[in-house]
C-alpha cells in the first residue's frame, strides 16, 4: 500500500490515475480483511461498518492515529463486492469527521492540513468530501488550506508543481481568481489558524501521503 502513490502518475493520464486509485481501493479492502484474519481481531472487522465503528470508538477516546484514519474516510467500502457502510454510519460520518478535523487543527497537526489539500479526488474521497470541501472546485477553501501550508513552509500532498501551495496561492492572486472579499476572508482564516495553533508546531510534519493512516 505504501509503495502505491497514484499522485506520482502524470495528471494528464486520467485513465492510469483512475486505474491506480481503483486498485488502491481494492488493496485497502484486501488489507483490511487480511489484518482482521491475521491479528487477534474478529474477522468481522473486514466489514466496513464494523471497522468504521471500531475506529470511531477508538478515535472518540482521543487516539490521534485513529482520528487521522477516520478523517481519511476509507473503511474498505467496495460497492462492487457489496461492502458498504450502514445508512446510520454514513449519516453520522460528516459531523464526526469535522470534529476530528477540528481536533487536528487545534493540536497543530500538519498531516491533517496536508490531507485536506488534495487537489484531485475520486470516489474513495466521497465520504470526506461530505464533511469538508475537497479539490480545487471550492476556491476559497482550497486557498485557505494552501495558504496555511505556505505560512508553515509545508508542502502539499503530492510531487507535482500544482501541489506546491505557493504555486496555487501566487497564481490565484495574480489571476484574481478570488474576489477581494474572498481573499480577505481566506487570508484572515489562514493567519488566525497559524498563529493560534500551528506556529512552531511539528505535529504530523513527518506524515506523508502513505503514512497518514499507517499506524492503524
Amino acid at each position: 500500500m505504501a509503495q502505491v502513490d497514484c499522485e506520482k502518475i502524470d495528471s494528464q493520464d486520467v485513465a492510469a490515475r483512475n486505474l491506480c486509485r481503483k486498485q488502491q481501493q481494492f488493496m485497502q479492502t484486501q488489507l483490511q480483511q487480511a489484518t482482521a484474519e491475521a491479528a487477534s481481531c474478529p474477522q468481522s472487522l473486514a466489514q466496513p461498518s464494523v471497522y468504521y465503528r471500531a475506529l470511531r470508538d477508538l478515535a472518540n477516546r482521543g487516539d490521534v492515529p485513529a482520528q487521522r484514519c477516520f478523517i481519511q474516510g476509507y473503511f474498505g467500502i467496495n460497492r462492487e463486492l457489496g461492502l458498504n457502510l450502514r445508512p446510520e454510519d454514513y449519516d453520522e460520518y460528516p459531523n464526526l469527521a469535522r470534529k476530528f478535523i477540528d481536533n487536528g487543527f487545534e493540536r497543530g497537526d500538519w498531516s491533517v492540513v496536508r490531507w485536506l489539500s488534495k487537489s484531485r479526488t475520486d470516489v474513495a474521497d466521497s465520504l470526506l468530501a461530505r464533511a469538508h470541501p475537497m479539490g480545487l472546485d471550492d476556491r476559497v477553501n482550497a486557498y485557505k488550506i494552501r495558504r496555511l501550508l505556505m505560512l508553515g513552509n509545508q508542502r502539499g500532498l503530492g510531487t507535482l508543481e500544482q501541489d506546491d501551495p505557493k504555486y496555487l496561492v501566487e497564481h490565484w492572486r495574480t489571476e484574481n481568481w478570488l474576489t477581494p472579499e474572498q481573499l480577505e476572508e481566506a487570508e484572515g482564516w489562514a493567519q488566525t489558524q497559524f498563529q493560534q495553533h500551528f506556529t512552531g508546531s511539528q505535529e504530523g510534519v513527518a506524515n506523508g501521503h502513505a503514512e497518514f493512516c499507517a499506524d492503524k
